[in-house]
């Protein structure tokens, strides 16, 4: 089971049945993910005298898990999601440019309508390819951001310098910071052998720091798998949050491949029992797909 649930078999090993871990073992964080484990392997293989004792000893320890799981904790007020419903990816300069733009007003405006010194989280790649251009595009936005005290996230696709391509989540204003996915999508952005594929990170542990504050970024397909979060958590300072963000704009009417990753974002929540703040990016309306304007954003706070 380690090695359908670990990298590189974990890459691909979406919807684990370690994810049972979260409604047996609430609270536990990675006892949880080990207990479940444990008692999955031994219904499996274990002779029936191990079965036996070990099966209500797993038992007594969910129950204590579910008597001591504190509630579900709020996520802080300081941090403020931003759904949207841009649809797909700008692939022309043409569609970059007015998508921008209308991102850039979203932006300004949710900058205006919340407290100084908040954190405003967008979706995975909102702001499409980030070049040489965004920074320039950006910086009065980023200027207006640090003169509050406000950090702004959003995703974005950034060239890695060691080639290829970065899933990523970058930070300007009051605080800056660029982090990127452990595990992008296989064959559909991570291709091991592709020159433009999106890269992968399975060395890395720990939390990354966003304001101040250590979280777990879990980036859209990662959702969906148990050891990206997991070697967050590695860390003698775990996280105190998982923040998700992923982009569905090409999903159609009936996929519901969306709410089932927003479930298993949650179930990993109430495992770690830390507060999940999330942000999506759907499909555009059908009655507005001939025209763009900053309105089409469809803000979902």
């Amino acid at each position: 089971m380690a090695l359908t649930a670990l990298p590189p078999l974990g890459a691909i090993g979406m919807a684990s049945p370690l994810f049972a871990a979260a409604p047996a073992f609430p609270g536990f964080g990675l006892a949880g993910i080990l207990l479940t484990a444990t008692g999955l392997t031994a219904l499996a293989t274990g002779p029936r005298r191990l079965l036996l004792p070990a099966v209500p000893l797993l038992a007594l320890l969910s129950l204590v898990a579910h008597v001591y799981a504190p509630a579900r904790p709020r996520p802080p007020a300081q941090i403020h999601a931003i759904s949207t419903r841009l649809g797909r990816s700008p692939t022309d300069l043409s569609s970059w440019l007015n998508r921008n733009l209308a991102l850039r007003t979203l932006v300004r405006h949710t900058l205006h309508s919340t407290p100084s010194g908040s954190t405003l989280l967008f979706p995975e790649d909102a702001a499409g390819p980030w070049t040489r251009w965004s920074s320039v595009f950006w910086r009065t936005t980023a200027a207006l951001a640090r003169a509050r005290g406000d950090t702004v996230l959003l995703g974005a696709t950034l060239a890695d310098p060691h080639g290829g391509l970065l899933d990523a989540l970058i930070g300007f204003g009051a605080h800056r910071v660029v982090t990127s996915a452990r595990q992008p999508i296989p064959l559909g952005s991570w291709i091991p052998a592709g020159r433009r594929s999106y890269r992968a990170d399975w060395s890395r542990f720990g939390p990354t720091t966003i304001a101040g504050r250590r979280v777990a970024v879990l980036v859209c397909y990662e959702q969906l798998l148990i050891w990206p979060a997991a070697w967050a958590f590695l860390s003698p300072h775990p996280p105190g949050l998982i923040i998700a963000v992923s982009n569905h704009g090409w999903a159609t009417p009936g996929i519901r491949e969306p709410q089932i990753q927003a479930n298993a974002a949650t179930a990993l929540a109430r495992l770690f029992g830390v507060p999940e703040v999330s942000a999506a990016n759907g499909p555009r309306p059908i009655a507005d797909a001939g025209s763009r304007k900053a309105s089409d954003l469809h803000p979902e706070q």
